[in-house]
Parts: structure tokens; C-alpha cells; sequence
């Protein structure tokens, strides 16, 4: 999970400022990821995210996200 920083549906991009994770052995940080357009509609700046992302080794892109408590 985390907090969107920045959002930019027409790049097809989002920062997260997220939480430790274990399965690739990262700390809490900020960073961007690719999304599809359709996967940010709603999304804006402050908002709290649960989130999945495919790990190629290089960039990372968003698989799943949705705003924390909207599942």
C-alpha cells in the first residue's frame, strides 16, 4: 500500500510513496511505476492505495490498485 504523489493518466504514469516490500526485498520509498489510463481514473495526488505491480528488473508496472478501504 501507499500514498499517490504524483499521477499523469496521459503519460500513463503514477509515484507512490508505499510501504516495505518484503517480496522483492525493498524498503519504503517513492517511486514510479507504468498504469494504464483506465487503472487511474479516480486516483488523484493524497490518496491512500492498495496496489500490485508485475517487477520486470527495471521498471515496474501496476497490475491492480485501488483507494485503501474501497475493496
Amino acid at each position: 500500500s501507499g500514498t499517490v504523489t504524483a499521477v499523469d493518466a496521459a503519460k500513463g504514469t503514477i509515484t507512490l510513496d508505499h510501504e516495505a516490500m518484503s517480496g522483492l526485498g525493498w524498503p519504503a520509498m517513492t517511486m514510479g511505476f507504468n498504469a494504464k489510463p483506465e487503472q487511474l481514473a479516480g486516483i488523484k495526488v493524497g490518496d491512500r492505495v492498495d496496489f500490485e505491480i508485475d517487477w520486470d528488473g527495471k521498471a515496474g508496472s501496476v497490475t491492480r490498485i485501488v483507494k485503501s478501504g474501497s475493496e
